[in-house]
């Protein structure tokens, strides 16, 4: 349990200025599932949900894409927090700018890993039936991607002439 909380304290401490105090207050749990682990203040069950999603679409693409390497390089770190000011702690820089964007999750390349955090109160109701953590995922197939090519992949460019 010490374990868990120096991870967390340490993670926060990493995406900058926070709110301790009210961190620290809460219950935070840690699931492992065979390739994520999941850290979240929302409970086990939700921390398990988020697991579970995670494995469900890495077997996706390991299926679809077997040439696909979905074992990373480094360990993924999720944190399933369960509201906007827990995400707002995490990643404060979104909150910066009056009407800026309130992500519901955030992908952020650590040193040693990969660290995922999402909000686990948001439904797929709040967002017209799409999947509210379809960010986290896209971030996630991304990152495999990556790691599956030995060069970059190409980037898109849109060139747009002039009229005569």
């Amino acid at each position: 349990m010490r374990n868990l909380f120096t991870r967390v304290v340490v993670a926060l401490l990493i995406a900058g200025p926070l709110e301790l105090a009210v961190s620290a207050q809460r219950s935070w749990v840690e699931v492992t599932s065979p390739h994520f682990t999941v850290v979240s203040d929302d409970g086990e069950r939700a921390a398990r949900a988020i697991a579970w999603q995670f494995e469900q679409i890495r077997s996706a693409m390991q299926v679809v894409w077997s040439w696909a390497r979905v074992d990373t390089a480094r360990p993924i770190l999720v944190f399933a927090v369960k509201d906007e000011a827990s995400m707002k702690a995490l990643a404060p820089r979104f909150w910066e700018q009056k009407d800026g964007v309130r992500p519901e999750s955030v992908f952020v390349e650590g040193v040693d890993r990969y660290h995922i955090a999402l909000r686990s109160d948001v439904k797929a109701s709040d967002r017209e039936g799409i999947n509210p953590y379809m960010n986290a995922y896209w971030s996630y197939v991304a990152l495999v991607l990556d790691s599956s090519f030995e060069r970059d992949r190409p980037t898109s460019t849109c060139t747009i002439a002039s009229p005569p």
